[in-house]
């Protein structure tokens, strides 16, 4: 098996600011923008990042920050909807998909790379789909779901870089690089990451 995940880590920001018409914004140019959750910065704008406005820092602080700052609230409601959007979207690459709210989409692709004539063919056509319709996204490639969640932390890939295991077919590899990488890139949740199931 095949997974692929997909990761939309400013979701809660391009809700607002992504516009169906050829990517326009409903923003100005330039504008610097924080979504908010709990009175502290859940995601922010290359703009408000460029004033050192980074996650989890408080509100007053961001407005210290740029005094110009636009703040929104995270409107969770949009969020499921633009997810459920892009879930319909990526049914074209596979009907094995899954939901992981509130920002991930996780797809088994095996069975679809003959397809789209590969997989790095399949991955250029996420990555033209996801741009046209102005989403940022990461993605991770391994043969269980978790590891492919894992992967968009530790090492994100493209089609233009395929991971080296994907170009061998071989699973031992995955499982050695595992191995290398930092207990810090778990969430808590998957620190049973079950990796003998790829052999």
């Amino acid at each position: 098996m095949l997974w692929l995940c997909l990761h939309f880590p400013l979701l809660p920001l391009e809700v607002f600011t992504r516009s169906a018409k050829l990517c326009r914004t409903e923003t100005r140019s330039g504008e610097a923008i924080a979504v908010l959750e709990k009175s502290r910065v859940l995601c922010a704008n290359e703009t408000a990042v460029q004033h050192g406005i980074m996650t989890g820092v408080s509100a007053g602080t961001a407005q210290a920050l740029c005094a110009e700052l636009r703040v929104l609230e995270r409107h969770l409601a949009r969020e499921n909807t633009a997810l459920l959007e892009l879930a319909d979207w990526a049914y074209r690459f596979t009907p094995m998909l899954t939901l992981q709210a509130p920002d991930r989409l996780l797809l088994e692709i095996s069975a679809s790379l003959r397809l789209f004539g590969g997989l790095a063919q399949l991955l250029e056509q996420v990555e033209t789909d996801l741009a046209e319709r102005c989403y940022t996204h990461l993605s991770g490639l391994a043969p269980t779901p978790r590891g492919a969640q894992l992967m968009t932390r530790a090492l994100p890939c493209t089609a233009a870089a395929l991971p080296g295991w994907c170009a061998s077919g071989d699973p031992q590899a995955f499982r050695t690089l595992i191995d290398t990488l930092p207990l810090a890139l778990l969430d808590v949740a998957e620190l049973d990451l079950d990796v003998a199931i790829v052999g």
